[in-house]
């Protein structure tokens, strides 16, 4: 009977995951975080338009009031990508839009893209309509496995849409 040493046990392994991944892994090994420059809407979609799947994009802390969101007038699809605030109370997005369609953070999702929001607050303070044409993020499309985390949505009538 033939045995395999230790070694070569450890090559066969390391072969074998790389067989089941199928090369994959390497898109996981070199995600890299994008910041944005600014909490603007404009600086958020830069940051995401930069953005690879796997990677990070990392909003700034602060407190900033949108009158429309990173995504209006583009339609852009989502990317299998974190956006991801300094925590709750610490990226504060209020909501001041004069247009349904504008929500701070429209989301279109695409079927095998999962992606995640998480570290921000979303905040209607202040505005007369918050949340009464549609939430304050909106999510649609077919992205079957997406998480929204540690976010706080506050003085609005419709948070999720």
């Amino acid at each position: 009977m033939m045995t395999i040493g230790r070694c070569g046990f450890r090559l066969l392994l390391a072969c074998s995951f790389w067989c089941a991944f199928d090369g994959s892994f390497r898109a996981a090994v070199h995600a890299e975080t994008r910041t944005a420059a600014a909490l603007t809407p404009e600086a958020v979609w830069a940051a995401i338009d930069a953005a690879q799947d796997g990677d990070t994009v990392q909003l700034p802390a602060g407190t900033a009031v949108w009158s429309k969101g990173w995504n209006s007038g583009r339609g852009a699809k989502m990317k299998a990508i974190t956006i991801q605030g300094a925590g709750i109370d610490k990226t504060i997005i209020g909501d001041d839009r004069a247009q349904p369609d504008a929500a701070p953070f429209f989301l279109l999702g695409v079927e095998g893209k999962p992606f995640r929001i998480t570290g921000i607050t979303l905040d209607g303070t202040g505005y007369r309509n918050a949340g009464n044409w549609g939430g304050l993020m909106t999510i649609r499309g077919t992205c079957k496995n997406f998480r929204i985390d540690h976010c706080k949505f506050k003085n609005c009538d419709h948070m999720l849409e």
